[in-house]
This record gives C-alpha cells, structure tokens and sequence, in this order.
C-alpha cells in the first residue's frame, strides 16, 4: 500500500512538473532589446522600422519572442525651428508578438532632441536697410533637426505579465506520463533524470560600496549644490538598511583624481570572487565630440583638459579588473551614458527564488545612468537632484529580501522621465565580464 502511494504521488509531481513547462512566463517590466532598421530624423516623415534584437527566452531556454519580430511603434517629430529651437524625435513603442501570436504590449519611449541655438546671430554689413551706412543684420537661425541612426540599440519594457505557450511543450507531458507510469520508486531524488533546471544555491561574499560626491569645483567649473548630500544620503542608507561589510567615501576635496583612482585599485587588489561592488558616482560629466568619449570631472579639474579628467574607458578597465562576481555602477553626471558602448544579454525578471538564484550565480557589471549622452539636472527634490531622489525613494521602499538592479531601474525610470529632461538608462557594461546576471541588494536580517 505504501509503495502504491508513492507511485501516485510521482505522478502527480511529474505531470505537474511538466505542464508547467507548457508556458513561459514574460514578467510586467522584463527588458526586451529592440533595434531601428532605417534612419529617423525630425526633418522627414518615415515609417519607423524596428524588430526585436535578441530572441527572448525564458528560465529554462525556450523562446517567447523571437529576434526579428516587428515591433510597432509610433513616432513624434518636431522639426527645428528658426526661432533657435532643435527638432525632437520620440519613438513610442507599443507591442511585439511573442511566438503563440499574443501581442506583447511594450511602455517605454526614446528621445533624441537637437541642439538649440542662440535665437539671433548679428552680421556687420553695410547698405542692408533704407538707413545708408554701416548697419547690423539681425538673422533668425533655427535649431539643430535631431537623429536616431539606423541599428540604434534600445532596451524597452514589458507592459504587463504574459504567459507564452512553447511550441512542443504538449508532447513533453505525454513523454513524462507515459515513462514513469507504473514505476515504483524506493528512494533517492524523484526528480532525477527529468530535464529540469535547478539554480545553484547562492553563495554570498561580502558587499563593498565606493560613494563620490563633489560639490565645491574650482576653475572653470561651477559648483554643485546637491552631489555630497545625494552621496551622503546613498552612503547612509546602504549602510543601515542593506548588507554591507566595507564603505568607502570621497566627498569634495578628498575626491581627487589620484584619489579616485587608488581607490579603484584598492577594489582590484582586495576584491574577490565571490564579493559585490556597488559604486556610486555624483559630480561633473563631460563629453568631448571630437573623441567620442565621455569623462568624470574630479575635484582637482580646473579646466577642460581631459588630463584632468577619468575617462570612461578607464572605467571600464577597473570594472573589468575588479574580480567580483557582481559590480554595479551607478553615476548621476552628465553624459553618463557614454560608459555602455555596447550590449549585452540579460536573464528576465521573475519573482522566484529561483530567478534570484540564477542572476546571482551569473556574473555581471551594469551600469544605471541618470541620462544618455546628455547634460542632467542637479536641482530637484529635498535637497537632492531628481535622479537620486528616487533612487533613494527606492531603495528605503523596498521590503523585499532580495531586491536587483532592473528592478531598482524599473521603480526610478519613469518618475525621472516625468519630473526631469533626462532619461535614465541601464544596462550591462561591454567588455568587463557580465554575464547576464544581476546586483542583488540584500535586506539586513
């Protein structure tokens, strides 16, 4: 009688096991990497032609959306106009399909703005009105038309939960039925020999953090009034609230180039395998378009030489020397979002142990940025600037044991977008190690 009960139960358990494998889950703000396929620009009105990159897989491999499907999307254009101001381009995404032919629903939007320029230029001509003699012709120059280039990389979020059906997944549930039934189990795992993916167990190594803040720049540098307070308050929280086993800050005068700098070797030299980095970095961002490349300002720049300056290549070297098993950079500058240059595979948000066993077991170096290629607020909201207001909101608002970057991403994005002209981005880092794993933050117990 015993032996029959436990045939009914592995019965139960497989079929169970294997109807499950019948959908696949896409979660509500899961990231989906899509891609232009013409060019887009604010002067002419074109379709916007846009697929999906990366095939969308769920936990166990199987395809939910394939790479190459149409994605629609709707499209806003301003032209420049002559009083100065640039052109915008906004690209609204709205749905794709997954492979059962569910429309997919999609919330995000990518602006491009031009550059404006000063509304009146003046040129010295004589004769140019019915006054004879020298004169100042007054000219109304419009604005910059924005761009967004053919293959132009965008990650997007999933509006809503979907459950996929897999194609093959019927015949999967016959096999198991058919293959186990009346088979009498006298021990070991009942699981064993199903294909059934189990996440590794987590194995936690220590949490360090290196927070900057700069406020008080010299030169031709103008002063700051919310970075040290954002840094503080970045600092304070991670410390009371999150595991954290080592703390390192640089405000203001201690935030020097070379102290920067050694303090990124201190990470490489000391950090291990299984250890996590989170790095936050409040101050001056430029960018210079003659070098295509983006920069931290330390406390020491006096000028706008890049020999004062940290570039993002150099941050990317330490990032990918820093032999954790995940580094998150968070940085609230302008142009911060020239540290991706690249794109990466991510695994899809689900909230199981099972997710957060997984993204943890994969290695990964991200970045959350508070805008693109673009300058960025410093004001905003007590005392701190828009960006790190809800970041910070975020983090003391969460309950949950387990709390990851996309899902940090996914609570400040939109709020910032509302109350800003910046636009966060968020993304793996090309190039240092990522694995398509996540930063998790770990409630104190």
């Amino acid at each position: 009688m015993f032996l029959t009960r436990v045939n009914i139960i592995c019965l139960l358990l497989i079929i169970e096991i294997c109807a499950h494998a019948q959908v696949g889950i896409i979660n509500s703000g899961s990231a989906i990497r899509v891609k232009t396929q013409n060019d887009l620009n604010s002067k002419k009105n074109v379709v916007a032609q846009v697929i999906v990159d990366q095939n969308v897989l769920d936990l166990d491999g199987n395809v939910l959306i394939e790479m190459g499907t149409a994605v629609e999307v709707e499209v806003e254009r301003r032209k420049a106009k002559v009083r100065g101001k640039g052109g915008k381009v906004e690209l609204h995404f709205l749905s794709t399909t997954a492979v059962d032919g569910q429309l997919i629903n999609l919330t995000d939007e990518y602006k491009i703005k031009g550059d404006d320029r000063d509304i009146v230029e003046t040129l010295f001509c004589i004769g140019c009105f019915v006054m004879p003699g020298p004169n100042l012709l007054f000219l109304l120059i419009p604005g910059k038309n924005a761009e967004i280039p053919e293959n132009t990389v965008i990650n997007v979020r999933v509006a809503s939960k979907y459950k996929i059906k897999v194609e093959g997944a019927d015949m999967a549930v016959n096999i198991g039925v058919d293959h186990y039934k009346d088979q009498t189990l006298r021990g070991g795992d009942p699981l064993k020999g199903l294909n059934v993916t189990k996440a590794k167990e987590m194995k936690i190594g220590k949490y360090y953090s290196l927070v900057i803040g700069i406020d008080t720049y010299k030169g031709e540098w103008e002063s700051l009034n919310n970075a040290v307070n954002d840094a503080n308050a970045i600092n304070d929280l991670l410390t009371e609230k999150y595991k954290l086993d080592h703390s390192i800050t640089l405000l203001n005068e201690d935030a020097t180039r070379a102290n920067i700098i050694k303090k990124l070797e201190w990470l490489v030299a000391n950090v291990e395998k299984d250890d996590n980095v989170f790095i936050y970095y409040s101050g001056h961002g430029e960018f210079k378009n003659e070098l295509n490349k983006g920069y931290w300002v330390p406390v020491d720049a006096s000028s706008k030489s890049t020999s004062e300056f940290i570039s993002n290549n150099d941050l990317q070297t330490f990032l990918g020397g820093i032999k954790s098993k995940h580094t998150l950079l968070v940085s609230d500058a302008c142009f911060s979002g020239d540290v991706f240059r690249g794109h990466t595979v991510s695994v899809p948000f689900e909230e199981s142990e099972r997710y957060f066993n997984l993204v943890h077991n994969l290695a990964s170096r991200q970045a959350i940025t508070s805008g693109g290629i673009e300058p960025v607020m410093d004001g905003g909201q007590d005392g701190h600037s828009v960006f790190a207001y809800y970041l910070l909101k975020s983090l003391k608002e969460n309950t949950s044991k387990f709390f990851d970057a996309s899902q940090l991403y996914a609570d400040i994005k939109i709020p910032v977008i509302n109350n800003s002209n910046q636009s966060p981005k968020f993304q793996s880092i090309k190039n240092t190690g990522d694995e398509g794993g996540q930063f998790i933050f770990i409630l104190k117990e």
